[in-house]
Protein backbone atom coordinates (compact mmCIF):
# COMPACT_ATOMS: atom_id res chain seq x y z
CA UNK A 1 0.00 0.00 0.00
CA UNK A 2 1.06 3.68 -1.16
CA UNK A 3 1.62 6.19 1.72
CA UNK A 4 0.50 9.27 1.03
CA UNK A 5 3.74 11.12 0.47
CA UNK A 6 4.96 8.38 -2.00
CA UNK A 7 1.40 9.63 -3.85
CA UNK A 8 1.76 13.07 -3.47
CA UNK A 9 5.29 12.63 -5.22
CA UNK A 10 3.77 10.68 -8.04
CA UNK A 11 1.12 13.36 -8.80
CA UNK A 12 4.01 16.13 -8.52
CA UNK A 13 6.07 14.01 -11.49
CA UNK A 14 2.53 13.71 -13.71
CA UNK A 15 1.97 17.98 -12.84
CA UNK A 16 5.65 18.61 -13.94
CA UNK A 17 5.10 16.24 -16.86
CA UNK A 18 2.39 17.59 -18.01
CA UNK A 19 3.89 21.07 -17.63
CA UNK A 20 6.08 19.89 -20.11
CA UNK A 21 4.25 18.52 -22.48
CA UNK A 22 2.13 21.44 -22.51
CA UNK A 23 5.45 23.85 -22.98
CA UNK A 24 6.58 21.66 -25.50
CA UNK A 25 2.88 21.59 -27.48
CA UNK A 26 2.28 25.89 -27.78
CA UNK A 27 6.36 25.90 -28.56
CA UNK A 28 5.49 23.86 -31.49
CA UNK A 29 2.33 25.91 -32.38
CA UNK A 30 4.19 28.89 -32.25
CA UNK A 31 6.65 27.70 -34.69
CA UNK A 32 3.50 26.45 -37.00
CA UNK A 33 1.93 30.10 -37.04
CA UNK A 34 5.74 31.62 -37.33
CA UNK A 35 6.42 29.46 -40.40
CA UNK A 36 3.12 29.36 -42.28
CA UNK A 37 2.77 33.03 -41.96
CA UNK A 38 6.14 33.58 -43.44
CA UNK A 39 5.20 31.04 -46.04
CA UNK A 40 2.06 32.59 -46.98
CA UNK A 41 3.39 36.04 -47.30
CA UNK A 42 6.48 35.24 -49.09
CA UNK A 43 4.25 33.05 -51.85
CA UNK A 44 1.32 36.11 -52.20
CA UNK A 45 4.66 38.68 -52.42
CA UNK A 46 6.06 36.65 -54.96
CA UNK A 47 9.01 35.46 -53.27
CA UNK A 48 10.91 32.19 -53.95
CA UNK A 49 10.81 30.12 -50.86
CA UNK A 50 14.17 28.48 -52.30
CA UNK A 51 15.43 31.92 -51.55
CA UNK A 52 14.19 31.91 -48.05
CA UNK A 53 15.50 28.00 -47.42
CA UNK A 54 11.65 27.22 -47.09
CA UNK A 55 11.51 25.28 -50.10
CA UNK A 56 11.62 21.96 -48.51
CA UNK A 57 9.25 22.40 -45.41
CA UNK A 58 5.76 21.96 -44.94
CA UNK A 59 4.35 23.05 -42.29
CA UNK A 60 1.16 20.91 -42.19
CA UNK A 61 3.80 17.95 -42.39
CA UNK A 62 6.77 18.67 -40.48
CA UNK A 63 5.58 20.51 -37.46
CA UNK A 64 1.88 18.91 -36.77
Amino acid sequence: MESKKEKDGEEKHKDKDMEGYMYASGKLMAYYEVVSTIINHAEALGIDLKDLKLDDINPDEDLI
